[in-house]
């Protein structure tokens, strides 16, 4: 089981790290648009500043708890549980990091090794 907290940090990685990749190529496209004179800067800068704070409201907490998880803090259960619930529906990648870490954190060994 002790490899299943470990992949688990590795997916709440890898899922916050591909929302902030998201988020930055859509920042460089309405870049581009600024560049071109399509759009205003003003407006520029401020979808990209939304775009910022929405990466990280919604990267962040994955980031954070893939930091949690891989350094085995049993705080990171909580947040990890929630996180799961709120993604299970995203499918396909939300669908297995939710039911992953559902199966993984609901049993007595995962919760072993974060107490440890």
């Amino acid at each position: 089981m002790r490899r299943s907290v470990h992949a688990l940090a590795l997916g709440f990685a890898g899922y916050g790290a591909l929302v902030l990749g998201i988020l930055a190529l859509a920042a460089v496209g309405v870049g581009v648009l600024g560049a071109t004179g399509a759009v205003p800067l003003s407006e520029v800068l401020l979808a990209n500043g939304i775009m910022l704070l929405v990466g990280l409201g919604f990267g962040g907490p994955f980031l954070g708890t893939a930091w949690a998880l891989h350094r085995r803090r049993a705080w990171a259960r909580v947040p990890a549980l929630v996180l799961a619930v709120l993604v299970v529906g995203n499918a396909p990648l939300g669908t297995l990091l939710g039911g992953y870490t559902l199966y993984t954190l609901l049993d007595d060994e995962g919760t072993a090794q974060l107490d440890s």
